[in-house]
């Protein structure tokens, strides 16, 4: 992918010119760095104003390769000036900064607008030429790129960006309105992250719609007010700055592996109804413009192409995967307990309801259910496969009554509309009117948005209190948290686990045993009625049920006694993790060669039967952090004391492994490398271990891709806390088997004059600290470790020699 040519002049680095941007009547420099192995001859500053004739100043050197030359001033306003820099060699080679000589937009603009108090500028430049192009009736619709120049906070140059006009022919139709997505140089991004921008002056204040989403735990994207200084001077002042939009860059820190997901776009299908020259060969033209809108999320067949229509891929599209959207599409159109079955596989159906409660909070129209039906993006989520929905595009914000419906049409209308979901719907209502959408906290975040702007939003809380009140006023009754199984009267069973059912509010989100901190997700029969499976201890069980909203506050609590016959249950009384390795060492060159190239495929969790006689593991799940159902692994049945793992990878392990180990089968996603989640739960579908891990001190650093892995030191323990794992003795850890003793020393650290050691000891006999002087020497005691009662860590300081090297060694029974 590159080219070899004999000679090509100088190369640049360093162009710049100051100020960035001139007031009328002041000169400009211009300097750049210059280097060749045959010599710099000599450097020209070619420039136009305002697209005039070229001129040229012969550029002076300053000494270590930078040349400078000054520009005249200019009288008036708006005058734009393009230059460029040609530079000779010794062998009499040409070449230019930037590269494209004439036709690159290297671009000054004198001006004498100075932004806003409370915004930083944000300088769009574009030669007289290029702003006819953009803005020509005909290419109005083109995304193809014309040359700029940015100045971002008077200070920052970005030569040579691309820009066009964004959005639908309804929005790019006005030049004194008109929205502009900016690319910026490969080599030169944006804050050091963003490749393109957009600058939107219409409908500032959908920034506050925005920013709750943001609060709401609804994804956003990320806006800033800026002070837009544009070609034009009817469209300029304060605009809105979107960054990332849902491109990988915002997948990427917002999910795991989240820029391997697909992403989709909801448009509507928009016909051109003339040309330029009236031929069917002819440029289309934005207007007159027919809408197709006649569509819904719906099952449309197992042909990918009857969907692409309407939904377009927006990223990892070289994969072309529609699976994931047509699996949910085909859900849609499907309805009672099927409908309730299928959707959650397939969907995030308690994000879509958040998401939607706040379209309808907001009162959006022109977006899917609420108008027509685009505005909207899709993601498939990497981890699970199910798709979430992202709102897009929120100007037309309040287009709606407060006394406007809850929700809006079409088969999300209509899924809405079923109980279990409606009463979720009801729930997101009730909990963004109790966080982030009311007046109270809203006050003093619309008066700094409109503060920055410079307008008055003041009739945004008007409308937030509003719409509060009428929704509000058709959410259902309150209803109190109650167990209606047996009447509420005491209840005797002979199986291990019970099943309760009871009533609840929209409020309620989570049940738990009080005491507990593992809450359990009810399976709700209707808008009122809940089912919980509740693991029973032997005999006599008084059940304290605690219900949590979606803040984990406690709404409500009810009690019952239940008496079971049942031995204790087998799979939570005895199966245990054992052995974690959620970030696995880089691999070999020879496992990367054998196809192993990704160290997370080395990952695998172990488990153990801690009890005295076999245990299947039928029913066993992995349900949060990975996925993987025991019913189908290879391993039916565990016997006492037996070890069985599943892994992210059959024959990455293998490779590195060997292939004599208990490995059950395959999970889905990956553990995550910084830490997550894991929970492991039983056939009757109840918790047998949950808790978080992760790569922050004082997690021991070693686990987190240097080799070693996390085995557990108590199965019984509290896993969350740190203290419950040793590392791995092994390098690779200890698949499949019973792990090595963990060694004495967990620390060394210089405090002054000492060297402390911290070092674990078990309970009863005395253990030693030796040195010497050389690996080879005699070792001599330094220190006599005292007899403990019980197993736990001492940290001994051992005075430093002034000078050469110290060796110690610990030994402990």
């Amino acid at each position: 992918n590159s080219t070899r040519v004999d000679n090509i002049g100088p190369t640049y680095t360093e162009l710049r010119h100051d100020p960035p941007v001139p007031k009328p009547g002041e000169q400009v420099r211009v300097r750049v760095h210059a280097t060749d192995p045959d010599g710099v001859a000599g450097l020209t500053l070619r420039y136009l104003v305002n697209n005039s004739s070229a001129q040229a100043i012969v550029m002076d050197s300053q000494g270590d390769g930078y040349f400078e030359a000054t520009l005249p001033a200019q009288a008036n306003s708006g005058t734009v000036i393009q230059f460029w820099v040609e530079g000779r060699d010794g062998r009499d080679a040409t070449s230019f900064a930037p590269a494209g000589g004439p036709s690159s937009r290297a671009l000054i603009r004198v001006d004498s607008r100075v932004p806003g108090p409370r915004r930083r500028g944000f300088h769009l430049i574009v030669n007289s030429p290029d702003a006819a192009r953009l803005h020509e009736f005909k290419n109005m619709m083109s995304d193809d790129r014309l040359g700029a120049t940015v100045i971002w906070d008077g200070r920052e140059i970005f030569y040579d960006c691309g820009v066009h006009l964004h959005g639908s022919m309804f929005s790019r139709n006005d030049p004194d309105s008109c929205s502009f997505n900016i690319q910026f140089p490969a080599d030169q991004l944006f804050r050091g992250v963003h490749r393109t921008v957009q600058l939107k002056r219409r409908v500032m204040q959908e920034i506050i719609g925005k920013f709750v989403q943001v609060q709401s735990g609804v994804p956003g994207m990320y806006e800033d007010t800026v002070e837009f200084l544009s070609h034009r001077p009817g469209n300029s002042g304060a605009a809105r700055m979107s960054l990332a939009h849902y491109g990988d860059i915002f997948l990427a820190s917002q999910f795991e592996d989240g820029d391997e997901g697909t992403s989709f776009n909801m448009e509507g299908i928009r016909v051109a109804q003339a040309t330029d020259n009236g031929s069917v060969e002819g440029i289309k033209l934005p207007f007159p413009v027919g809408w197709v809108g006649d569509y819904d999320i719906t099952n449309l067949g197992d042909d990918p192409e009857q969907y692409r229509w309407t939904t377009t891929i927006k990223s990892r599209r070289a994969r072309d995967d529609y699976s994931h959207y047509m699996a949910m599409a085909k859900a849609f159109d499907l309805s009672g307990d099927a409908l309730i079955r299928r959707l959650p596989e397939v969907a995030d159906v308690d994000e879509w309801m958040r998401v939607f409660a706040l379209t309808s909070l907001f009162g959006v129209g022109d977006t899917y259910t609420q108008g027509n039906p685009h505005n909207l993006q899709f993601f498939a989520r990497p981890n699970d496969g199910r798709v979430l929905a992202f709102p897009y595009d929120w100007d037309f914000f309040f287009a709606y009554e407060p006394s406007a419906p809850l929700w809006g049409n079409q088969n999300l209308g209509r899924i809405i509309g079923t109980s279990v979901f409606t009463r979720l719907f009801h729930g997101h209502l009730l909990d963004l009117m109790e966080t982030t959408f009311n007046e109270v906290y809203l006050r003093p975040w619309v008066t700094q948005f409109a503060a920055v702007a410079g307008e008055n939003y003041s009739y945004v809380l008007d409308r937030v209190r509003q719409r509060s009140q009428f929704v509000r006023g058709r959410l259902p009754a309150k209803i109190e948290f109650e167990i209606t199984s047996n009447g509420g009267a005491d209840i005797s069973v002979n199986t291990p686990v019970v099943t309760l059912e009871g009533r609840g509010w929209i409020d309620v989100r989570e049940i738990r045993l009080a005491g507990q901190e593992v809450a359990m997700t009810p399976t709700w029969l209707d808008a009122q009625r809940w089912r919980l499976v509740v693991p029973l201890a032997s005999s006599t069980n008084e059940l304290h049920l605690e219900s949590l909203n979606r803040r984990g506050e406690r709404v409500g609590e009810d009690q019952i006694v239940v008496t079971t016959t049942a031995a204790p249950d087998s799979q939570r009384a005895y199966l245990r993790i054992t052995e974690l390795m959620y970030h696995p060492s880089d691999p070999t060159a020879e496992e990367a060669a054998a196809g192993s190239a990704d160290a997370d495929d080395f990952e695998f969790v172990e488990l153990a039967n801690l009890g005295p006689r076999g245990l299947p593991l039928v029913g066993v799940r992995f349900t949060d952090g990975i996925d993987f159902d025991f019913t189908g692994g290879r391993v039916a049945t565990l016997p006492a004391g037996g070890r069985v793992l599943v892994v992210k990878d059959e024959a990455a392990f293998a490779r590195r492994y060997g292939t004599n180990l208990p490995v059950t089968g395959e999970y889905s996603g990956s553990l995550n490398n910084a830490g997550e989640l894991l929970r492991l739960v039983d056939r009757h579908g109840i918790v047998i271990q949950q808790f978080v891990y992760s790569d922050d001190p004082p997690w021991p650093r070693e686990a987190d891709g240097f080799g070693r892995s996390l085995e557990v030191r108590d199965p019984n323990g509290n896993l969350s806390d740190p203290d419950y794992w040793q590392l791995s003795a092994d390098f690779g850890g200890s698949p499949g088997l019973i792990p090595a003793p963990a060694p004495p020393l967990i620390s060394v650290r210089v405090e002054g004059d000492s060297v402390v050691l911290t070092i674990r000891r078990p309970a009863g006999p005395t253990g030693r600290i030796l040195g010497a002087d050389a690996l080879s020497g005699d070792w001599f005691l330094l220190h006599e470790l005292e007899a403990l009662v019980a197993d736990g860590e001492v940290a001994v300081g051992i005075p430093l020699q002034e000078s050469g090297t110290q060796y110690f060694r610990v030994e402990v029974p």
